[in-house]
């Protein structure tokens, strides 16, 4: 009986793994090309201005400029206002999503392709690529994150950022994930981490 139990569980598992990884494929990457695009949608109007706000101005206030929101083809639900610090070499993300809310991304890119990401978004349950650094502070402010970011990122050579380059970089991460992921697949423990997430 304990088994049957096993070889059930087991199909079970197999079952969610592969349809799980498709489903995701096919959510995050319709039928596209290998890279996002970002188009500007200037006078948008975000259903939560303050709480974008909170997150978008104490970085300008930190000498980021401002490129304003801008909308992703392969992910229609989603606004994104874009800034960038090329003094720092870092740009920053706020997010707008009907369901899942408003968080802020801030990432460096490296001379070797890896990237540095720290995030106020709770994890979705998969893994990320190996050489890249993901932080998590899910209740930071954009002070405390942005400040978190200069101290802890990791030391190596930085990509130069202007804001063609950063838009560019945003745009082919989408494609490096996607064949990364790919590549390595997604495990039974991704999936229930994904599951209870």
């Amino acid at each position: 009986m304990s088994n049957l139990r096993r070889v059930l569980k087991l199909r079970t598992v197999k079952t969610m793994r592969g349809g799980f990884s498709n489903g995701v494929e096919r959510h995050a990457h319709p039928k596209q090309q290998d890279d996002a695009r970002l188009f500007p949608q200037p006078g948008y109007q975000w259903r939560k201005p303050v709480a974008v706000s909170k997150l978008a101005d104490p970085l300008v206030s930190r000498g980021f400029t401002d490129l304003g929101p801008y909308r992703i083809d392969v992910m229609p639900e989603v606004t994104v206002r874009f800034l960038i610090n090329s003094a720092v070499s870092v740009y920053a993300c706020v997010y707008e999503h009907a369901q899942a809310g408003i968080w802020l991304d801030l990432v460096s890119r490296y001379e070797d392709g890896s990237r540095a990401t720290f995030t106020t978004l709770r994890s979705n349950g998969l893994d990320q690529r190996p050489q890249d650094t993901l932080v998590r502070a899910v209740s930071a402010s954009a002070e405390a994150l942005y400040g978190r970011m200069l101290r802890e990122r990791p030391q190596r050579a930085l990509l130069r950022l202007d804001a063609p380059t950063a838009i560019r970089l945003f745009e082919s991460s989408h494609a490096e994930q996607r064949l990364w992921r790919q590549t390595e697949g997604i495990s039974a423990s991704q999936v229930t981490n994904a599951a209870a997430t």
